[in-house]
């Protein structure tokens, strides 16, 4: 598998479809820490009746998601803040330029990573990532009234076997301390 992966490496830098060739054949094993970037990139922020900033900021309670398997050190890898905070406020640097701000809520100890910004997907849909640069977390969540609901899934720099925590994010007020 791990040709897979260095095949993938390489056709990232070409046209479109080679970078859908490199999806279907790595997705499974592993994601890439510039695999999500790469795809967020391509989402058009601008179609209309796409959800907004506003209608999704605020703090929201993730609580600990719950990984199939148990992956001991590298949990901390995986593992985003219990309590975040989403911003209107769109990233200005590293891999925050990708889209607007996700940061621990107020009293809430931030995670290992060093970026984590989201961004809109459709008219009630958005993603989340956490990144160290190498590793981290992707969540596709969907706006239902004051939670998001959907996936997460790791990402690493090097080939391992995938796994799907769910997500349920309620809203929150930002000054409540748990």
């Amino acid at each position: 598998m791990a040709e897979i992966s260095n095949t993938c490496v390489l056709l990232m830098g070409m046209k479109y479809v080679a970078l859908a060739l490199c999806v279907g054949l790595s997705f499974p094993m592993s994601v890439g820490a510039g695999f999500i970037p790469l795809l967020l990139d391509k989402t058009p922020e601008s179609n209309k009746g796409w959800i907004t900033p506003e209608q999704v900021s605020g703090c929201y309670e993730l609580g600990v998601l719950k990984w199939p398997h148990d992956l001991g050190e590298d949990n901390v890898f995986i593992t985003p803040p219990e309590r975040i905070e989403i911003m209107s406020e769109k990233g200005s640097q590293g891999r925050e330029v990708n889209g607007y701000l996700v940061r621990p809520a107020p009293g809430v100890s931030p995670s290992i990573h060093r970026a984590s910004y989201w961004r809109p997907t459709g008219k009630k849909t958005i993603e989340i990532v956490w990144t160290t640069g190498f590793s981290g977390v992707f969540m596709k969540l969907h706006v239902e009234r004051e939670a998001l609901k959907g996936k997460a899934k790791p990402f690493w720099d090097f080939p391992r076997w995938g796994q799907t925590a769910h997500v349920l994010a309620r809203k929150v007020d930002c000054g409540r301390n748990p």
